[in-house]
C-alpha cells in the first residue's frame, strides 16, 4: 500500500496542510506511529507527544481477545460485553492495575521527566499507522476528547470502512489514506518496512531535534 511509513506520513501531512498556523499538538500512538507523527508535526509546525494506551487481552476460552483498554489518563474502556466473560474474582481489576503500571513505565521511557502535553483548547491530531479493529485508536480519541481540545483530528494510514466510520463518530475530522475491505495485519500496509518497537521509537522521540511538547512534571 505504501513504500514505508514516511511515505504515508507525507501524504497525511499534505492532507492536513490546512492545520498549518494553528500550532497543532500531534500525538503518536506508539511505537509504530512515532516516526509518522514526527514528520507530520514538523511539516505542520506543531508539537509532538505520544498518546499511550494498553490493551487487556484474555478471557475464558479466548486468550487473545481484547477485553478492555486503559489510557494513562485513567480511562478504562470495556470492549463490548467481554467484562461478563471474566469469572468475577478480580482478574480484570488486577489487569487494569498492571496496565497502569506499564503505562507509567512507557511514559518514563518516551518522555523522561515530562508529563503528558496539555490538550485543552488545542487542535490535536492523533496519528496511527493503521487500524484493524480501531479499539486502541478509539480509546485514545475518547481520552483526548475528555480533555476538551479545540478540534480533534484522527490521521491514519488505513482502516476498513466500518472501522473508519466508528472513528469518525469520535473525531471532528478523519484523514484515512486507504480503506481496504479488511485489515488483518497493519504491517501489511507497509510491506517494505518493519515497525519500530518501544525502545527504538523512544530513542527517536528523545532526539534533541524532535519537536517535542515537553511539560516538566510538577
Amino acid at each position: 500500500m505504501f513504500s514505508d511509513r514516511a511515505d504515508a506520513a507525507m501524504q497525511l501531512a499534505r492532507r492536513l496542510a490546512h492545520l498549518q498556523g494553528r500550532h497543532p499538538l500531534v500525538l503518536a500512538i506508539p511505537p509504530r506511529a512515532v516516526s509518522m507523527a514526527w514528520i507530520i508535526a514538523d511539516v505542520l509546525h506543531g508539537d509532538l507527544d505520544v498518546a499511550l494506551v494498553e490493551k487487556i487481552r484474555g478471557a475464558p476460552g479466548a486468550p487473545t481477545l481484547t477485553v478492555a483498554t486503559v489510557t494513562e489518563h485513567g480511562l478504562v474502556g470495556i470492549v463490548g460485553e467481554t467484562y461478563r466473560r471474566f469469572d468475577g474474582n478480580g482478574d480484570l481489576h488486577r489487569a487494569v492495575a498492571k496496565a497502569q503500571r506499564v503505562l507509567r513505565a512507557r511514559r518514563a521511557l518516551y518522555t523522561p521527566g515530562c508529563a503528558p502535553a496539555r490538550i485543552a483548547n488545542r487542535t490535536v491530531v492523533v496519528v496511527t499507522d493503521g487500524c484493524a479493529s480501531g479499539v486502541a485508536l478509539r480509546a485514545v480519541l475518547e481520552a483526548v476528547r475528555d480533555q476538551r481540545p479545540r478540534r480533534l483530528v484522527a490521521a491514519l494510514g488505513g482502516a476498513p470502512p466500518a472501522v473508519r466510520g466508528r472513528i469518525a463518530a469520535l473525531a471532528d475530522e478523519v484523514v484515512c489514506l486507504v480503506t481496504p475491505a479488511t485489515v488483518t495485519d497493519v504491517a501489511a500496509l507497509y510491506p517494505g518496512e518493519a515497525p519500530l518497537g518501544d525502545p527504538a521509537a523512544a530513542r527517536l522521540l528523545r532526539r534533541p531535534q524532535a519537536p517535542r511538547a515537553c511539560r516538566p512534571r510538577a
